[in-house]
């Protein structure tokens, strides 16, 4: 419960308070309670029950933007030959016969690849205001 147990938050017709009214979290949500108390002497006219404040804390942290590769303004033609480079250099060719062969492969391909990637693909910082599904084509409509 947010709110104090013994807070009056009701005032009945005989002019005792209670304590009718309960304010309740969740397990993850009660510590971004702050505050959670009643104001008396905001209790409207004709009602009998007060009004009650609940602060919460929705402080967001900042998302930390980490650098990523930007595949829209890649050089494919340079892409290609990067990739046919490194292919060349670490992929042996031949038949397949067991699975520890198609593993030694899979690896040395996903090699290739990030090797390729890493030395073709450039690589950008998003500025905290980027929209990553937006692209220049968006900005001609």
């Amino acid at each position: 419960m947010a709110l104090t147990p013994g807070i009056p938050t009701c005032k009945n017709s005989h002019g005792n308070w209670t304590h009718t009214d309960n304010v309740f979290t969740s397990a993850h949500t009660k510590d971004l309670v702050t505050e959670c108390n009643t104001i008396p002497h905001l209790r409207p006219v004709v009602t009998d029950h007060v009004p009650i404040r609940m602060r919460i804390d929705f402080t967001l942290e900042e998302m930390i933007q980490l650098p990523c590769k930007n595949f829209h303004t890649t050089d494919w033609k340079k892409l290609r030959e990067v990739l046919e480079r490194e292919l060349n250099k670490h992929l042996p060719t031949g038949q397949i016969n067991n699975a520890k062969t198609l593993q030694i492969r899979q690896d040395k391909l996903t090699r290739a690849l990030q090797a390729a990637i890493e030395e073709a693909v450039p690589t950008s910082r998003p500025g905290p205001n980027t929209h990553r599904w937006w692209n220049p084509d968006l900005s001609k409509m």
